[in-house]
This record gives C-alpha cells, sequence and structure tokens, in this order.
C-alpha cells in the first residue's frame, strides 16, 4: 500500500515529533509499504496518516481530510481526557470527533485514549497498540567509550509538577542536570543525553491518570541510556521498560551509576518490536 505520513502542525513540533514520524515511517516500510513523509500536506493519491490531529481545528481542514479519495488515519500520541486533548482549554472537540468520523480508523499507543472514543461513540474505530524498538534508533553517536559528564538529562516539557522535581535535580546536582524543551536546538538533545548516565521520565500531578512517553523510553534504552521514572503504573506497561522511584527519592537516586549495565538497556528495548507491534493493524490493510 501507498503510505503518506502528514504532519500537522509547526515546523518545531515537526521537530520534537521527528523521532515518532521516524519510527512510524521505519515500521511501515518494514511492513512492505511504500511510505512516504510531508508537512501540513495531504497527497490524495495515497492513504494518510494523520500525526497532529489536534492542530486540525477548522471546519476547513476537516473537509480537506475528510475528501482525500485516498482515505486517512489518525496517529493519536497525545492524550485524550474529559473532551479536550491534554488537558487543553478552548480546545475544539466537536470538531476533533468530526475528524475522526472521517477517518478510517484511529490508532494509539494509548489504551486510556480508546475511552474517549467509546464514550463518544468510536470504539469500533480504535486499535491499540504497544511502541517498541526499530533498528534506526540506534545512534552511533551515542559511544561507550566516552566519559559521562552528566548526572542525567530530562528531555520535554517543563511544566506542572514535573517543575518542582526538576528544581530539585538542579539543587542537588547543579551543571550536573540538563535540561532540554522544546525552545532547545532540536539534536541538542542527543548531545545532551550522549553524556548522560540518565533519562528521565518524570510524571506530570496535573494529569489524572498515569501517563508514561514511550517515544523517549525506548530512544534512551536503545542507545543504552536507562530510564528513571516517578511514575507509579500505566495501563499499558511502559513502566516495565522504567528504573522507579517515587518522588521523594527519585533525585538522590540518580546518583547511582549504571552505566556497566549498557547491553542490559539494549535488550530490554528490543523485547518490544515497533514493526512486530503494528502488524496487526497495518497487515491488514
Amino acid at each position: 500500500m501507498r503510505i503518506n505520513i502528514v504532519h500537522v502542525g509547526s515546523v518545531q513540533w515537526f521537530n520534537f515529533k521527528s523521532d515518532i514520524i521516524s519510527g512510524l515511517y521505519c515500521a511501515l516500510c518494514d511492513l512492505g509499504h511504500e511510505v512516504a513523509v510531508t508537512h501540513n500536506r495531504v497527497d490524495p493519491s495515497q492513504f494518510n496518516i494523520i500525526i497532529g490531529a489536534d492542530w486540525v481545528q477548522t471546519k476547513e481542514l476537516v473537509a480537506q481530510f475528510a475528501n482525500i479519495p485516498g482515505g486517512f488515519a489518525i496517529f493519536e500520541i497525545e492524550h485524550l481526557r474529559d473532551s479536550t486533548v491534554n488537558n487543553r482549554t478552548n480546545f475544539n472537540w466537536d470538531l476533533y470527533l468530526e475528524l475522526t468520523d472521517a477517518a478510517s480508523f484511529v490508532f494509539s499507543p494509548y489504551l486510556l485514549n480508546g475511552r474517549a472514543f467509546d464514550k463518544h461513540g468510536f470504539g469500533n474505530k480504535f486499535a491499540h497498540f504497544k511502541w517498541g524498538f526499530y533498528p534506526e534508533l540506534v545512534d552511533a553517536r551515542y559511544r561507550s567509550d566516552q566519559k559521562k559528564a552528566y548526572v542525567c538529562c530530562f528531555v520535554g516539557m517543563a511544566k506542572g509538577s514535573r517543575l518542582t522535581v526538576l528544581e530539585a535535580f538542579f539543587r542537588r546536582y547543579g551543571e550536573q542536570f540538563q535540561l532540554v524543551t522544546i525552545s532547545d536546538p532540536y539534536c541538542l538533545k542527543d548531545f545532551k543525553l550522549m553524556q548522560s548516565r540518565w533519562g528521565l521520565s518524570l510524571k506530570n500531578e496535573a494529569d489524572p491518570v498515569e501517563s508514561i512517553n514511550p517515544f523517549r523510553i525506548f530512544h534512551h534504552l536503545a542507545n543504552g541510556l536507562p530510564v528513571l521514572a516517578n511514575h507509579k503504573d500505566d495501563p499499558d506497561g511502559y513502566s516495565d521498560f522504567v528504573v522507579h522511584q517515587p518522588t521523594d527519592s527519585i533525585v538522590e537516586f540518580a546518583g547511582n551509576d549504571f552505566t556497566d549495565r549498557r547491553k542490559h538497556w539494549e535488550d530490554l528495548a528490543r523485547s518490544s518490536l515497533l514493526t512486530d507491534n503494528l502488524r496487526p493493524i497495518f497487515g491488514k490493510i
């Protein structure tokens, strides 16, 4: 099948989602599909997969996707809760449901998103799968012979209750703690992570349900970087791939050095293969 992955949104968010786009691209290619990637441009001659459906917030855009001759699906990587996305205010949920209604199906690495679609009568369109490892995740720049200059690095949105934890890391480790956000040059994250002993996955207390970012976890593990997290649990089982510590002890625990277990982390990543996880959805098209 000929598939076009279309990212909808800003250039900045395309950069921040590029690992996710690359993973989907590689897995679909491995499944035998012909795959292209575009930014804010659909290809009417192909089956389109939207990444960034929450940016489709006008009737004109919904109509544009609804009228694609080859059809489209939504790859939902955000969290749907209480008729909004990521707890956003002023989100047009009705337009999002119109887009869902026009889609062939929606697939997501988060089981809880299925509840939102069930609640609004679209449960039959929802397909869940687990994110996982793909060979192209391995980055040769993450060298085992380089000394680790940093204790840990957090890549992501510094907001909500995370700020309290991040500030505690700064107080404890100073310049040995690194923070990379969406406002930083995108490739900076790799240069900071490759010199770190830990990657971090931090929950946001504003979200009433545990949600772990699997994209970041598998990237880190694939490159021999263990992930330290303060999540208690999650419905998708991604907590099986992190080293858990409660919030009140995570900062001190980061002082432990597990870099000699690099192969263990790499093998852990390979225990869940993205191509195999997507096969039940895209092997049937």
